[in-house]
């Protein structure tokens, strides 16, 4: 849910009452994708529609009536309204957008009314509501926040607190047959390539909005040996909930002496552990208006399943 700040009412009190969002029935995350005007002295009609997160398209009716002069304004999936500019007296007279592109719409409206300027620092343009009937009476502005990025630095891991050290049964990678066909003992080798997969996840006890860019420059929690250690520093760029993974390809050889006319059976197996590891970092936010607000010390977990060790096992050798 979205914590959502109204701006004043511009305008009269004429017309009947309408508000966006009870006919769009959004929840979340809402704002405008095309603003469709109809203006002549005044405002006679305006008509947005709007997307939600998962791209979903949803028009609002019509508020007013369909005279005057058409005003429209696109704006790209990831544009938003930042700034509103207008006139008013008994009715909405103009309206002006400013989005965070710092592009500006048309000045779709008359010269009359009052000026006035609407803007919430980190806040965008949500919905609107107000009064209509012939023409726009009243509009009202509703705006929420949008995070599109977090900064997560100063990223310090308490190992002396790891929650949860999870040793695994090993799991299957691999078999293959060694073959001896000579009369005499030989070393038989036979090398496969190898991909492991392990993930990493960070969360943060304070709410942050999943989907959201994280970018993150730190050292990453490893299990060496079954004991926690931290590897050299690199940078991670990912969406807030999502869970990371990583493919590592290799070769690995089977190596065994297998006697005169026989064979054996070879398997390679993976152990894998689970850590968690809780964090402190401090952590900027970034609205989509260009805003940054940063909260220090705040705290997180680090999971990660990781690869540990391989091991080989060899069966009784079988003559052929």
């Amino acid at each position: 849910n979205q914590d959502i700040l109204t701006g004043p009412a511009y305008g009269g009190d004429g017309g009947d009452l309408f508000n966006d969002m009870d006919t769009i029935g959004a929840a979340g995350f809402t704002a405008p994708k095309s603003i469709n005007i109809k203006k002549a002295a005044w405002m006679d009609s305006i008509q947005i529609t709007y997307q939600t997160y998962g791209k979903n398209i949803r028009e609002a009716p019509i508020r007013g009536e369909l005279g005057g002069e058409y005003c429209r304004f696109d704006l790209d999936l990831d544009e938003r309204i930042v700034n509103v500019t207008g006139a008013s007296d008994k009715f909405v007279d103009a309206l002006q957008f400013i989005t965070n592109k710092g592009r500006i719409s048309p000045y779709c409206g008359g010269n009359s009314g009052i000026r006035f300027t609407e803007s919430h620092p980190g806040y965008i343009m949500s919905f609107i509501s107000g009064r209509s009937y012939h023409y726009l009476d009243q509009i009202q502005f509703h705006w929420i926040r949008e995070e599109v990025k977090y900064i997560m630095t100063s990223l310090n891991y308490d190992l002396n607190q790891v929650k949860q050290i999870q040793k695994e049964k090993p799991t299957f990678v691999f078999s293959t047959t060694l073959i001896n066909r000579s009369p005499i003992e030989q070393k038989i080798s036979y090398t496969h390539t190898v991909t492991t997969v392990e993930s990493e996840t960070w969360t943060m006890k304070n709410e942050l909005t999943y989907g959201v860019t994280v970018s993150i420059s730190c050292d990453i929690p490893r299990l060496v040996d079954w004991s926690v250690q931290l590897s050299t520093t690199y940078t991670r760029g990912f969406e807030y909930g999502q869970t990371k993974t990583t493919e590592t390809t290799r070769d690995h050889t089977l190596e065994a002496r297998v006697p005169a006319n026989s064979q054996l059976t070879a398997t390679l197996l993976a152990l894998d552990g689970e850590i968690e590891v809780p964090y402190t970092t401090n952590l900027v936010i970034v609205y989509a208006d260009g805003t940054e607000i940063s909260k220090s010390d705040q705290t997180g977990t680090f999971t990660g399943v990781q690869l540990v060790k391989m091991t080989a096992e060899y069966g009784p050798a079988i003559p052929i």
